[in-house]
């Protein structure tokens, strides 16, 4: 019969151990079964980075996309009548410590989470139902895989027409989708009309719109759907390898399921991590007690913070200045300022520190800010396009909202990469134009 132990202790010495009896039925499990069972200290050697990266053979970006490429997309629908989940990933999830022992074991145990959160998504996305493309084929040909490994993916070329009028009110395709595609193949089975159609998934890795002329190459097929069109966009598509013969004259169909280079980059952040100088430190982390520096230089921004804020911002600043590197963690609940800290540690790092070799050089430090979400990001950016307002224009710091266009909040619009490339590039034809004129009134004078 099965027993379950409860031993009763204090810090130092044992005080009882009771057994109690378990019925057969009892859903009770001995507790190396449970998911809460005590989490195992692990001690991570420091490794050198680059003998990490060369002990094992870690799958590629390709090698990720080949992973979603073999799911179907049917089943989306196929999910909402069954009990179970479609198979996403090979094996079972290994339960998350909070300590690794190797980067081995950090990867294997997150990227299978990583894909199924990514299926989640996908699943979401597809119910906004997007418009439907019709394509036709140019190549089908394998890509060529690196350091002799077998062929995972296939490379498929394709075109489709635009007119003026859908181009103004339609979101084409574009790099970085994860697009559904209904291909027509070549069936030996004359039931079948000498084709059939399989429905596979395929990342889009370039696209190139052009306005059409009369050397544009184009399928005659596309006319049918559109007899006055204006626009030909190329499609560059990666999909899983295989051998079939497509019908390359026939239109296929393509639907954009979901933007997913964004959730690309987390892969290839997990994969990055192995080379990170930081590694130790995520697959490890510990509460260790740090001795903070005693710092005499005072507060940047003159704002009103408690004694705890001031010195967090203080101590953090001349932290972040040191050679060390290293995970810090500033905590609080709602409401207890941390937003408010993280400004002041940013105009702190940028402006303090006359000690700093960087500021003997007047050069400001890059400082990377993330979160969670772009509304909370945006706020962040807001707070600190305020703060720049009140400098001297010889003084302000340069800012960049790197984003996706139509995330960003309209107030932050203006520092995108997008508008300041088309802002920087205004300003240079502006000042070109006025060195022109400047040369030209030069010589009519001399003359």
């Amino acid at each position: 019969m099965l027993s379950i132990k409860i031993v009763l202790k204090d810090e130092e010495h044992l005080k009882e151990v009771h057994n109690f009896p378990l019925e057969e039925t009892s859903l009770m499990k001995p507790v190396s079964m449970l998911k809460d069972k005590p989490f195992k200290k692990y001690n991570v050697k420091d490794v050198p980075y680059n003998e990490v990266a060369n002990k094992y053979n870690y799958p590629s970006l390709d090698d990720v996309i080949c992973k979603i490429c073999t799911w179907k997309p049917t089943w989306f629908e196929e999910q909402k009548r069954c009990d179970h989940p479609p198979p996403i990933v090979n094996k079972n999830p290994k339960p998350m410590f909070t300590t690794f022992a190797s980067y081995e074991t950090y990867y294997s145990t997150l990227q299978p989470l990583m894909l199924m959160e990514l299926w989640d998504k996908l699943t979401q996305a597809q119910s906004i139902k997007n418009p439907v493309v019709i394509i036709s084929v140019d190549s089908f040909e394998p890509c060529t895989p690196s350091n002799g490994e077998v062929n995972k993916l296939s490379e498929i070329k394709c075109h489709s027409l635009y007119s003026h009028h859908e181009l103004q009110g339609t979101k084409i395709p574009r790099t970085g989708d994860l697009v559904a595609l209904e291909l027509s193949l070549d069936s030996e089975n004359s039931s079948e009309g000498g084709r059939r159609f399989t429905n596979t998934f395929g990342y889009l890795t370039a696209t190139n719109l052009q306005t059409l002329n009369d050397h544009s190459i184009v399928h005659k097929s596309l006319y049918n759907r559109l007899p006055e069109p204006t626009h030909k966009l190329t499609l560059t598509i990666k999909t899983k390898y295989r051998q079939i013969r497509l019908r390359k004259h026939d239109p296929m169909r393509l639907r954009v399921i979901c933007h997913i280079r964004p959730y690309l980059r987390v892969f290839q952040a997990l994969e990055n991590l192995k080379n990170s100088p930081l590694r130790n430190y995520i697959l490890n982390p510990s509460a260790q007690n740090i001795n903070y520096p005693k710092v005499n230089e005072t507060l940047v921004a003159k704002d009103i913070l408690n004694e705890a804020q001031r010195r967090t911002v203080l101590q953090l600043a001349s932290v972040c200045r040191g050679e060390g590197q290293g995970v810090y963690l500033i905590q609080g609940p709602p409401g207890t300022g941390k937003s408010h800290v993280i400004i002041n540690l940013i105009m702190q790092l940028l402006y303090g520190g006359s000690r700093d070799p960087r500021s003997r050089k007047k050069e400001k430090p890059r400082i990377l800010l993330c979160a969670q979400s772009n509304a909370a990001i945006d706020e962040l950016v807001m707070r600190l396009l305020e703060r720049r307002k009140h400098q001297g224009i010889g003084s302000r710091f340069k800012m960049v909202r790197v984003g996706t266009p139509d995330t960003i909040h309209p107030q932050v619009r203006c520092i995108s990469l997008d508008e300041l490339a088309k802002t920087h590039s205004q300003q240079y034809i502006k000042d070109a134009q006025d060195t022109e004129t400047v040369q030209l009134t030069s010589k009519k004078s001399v003359a």
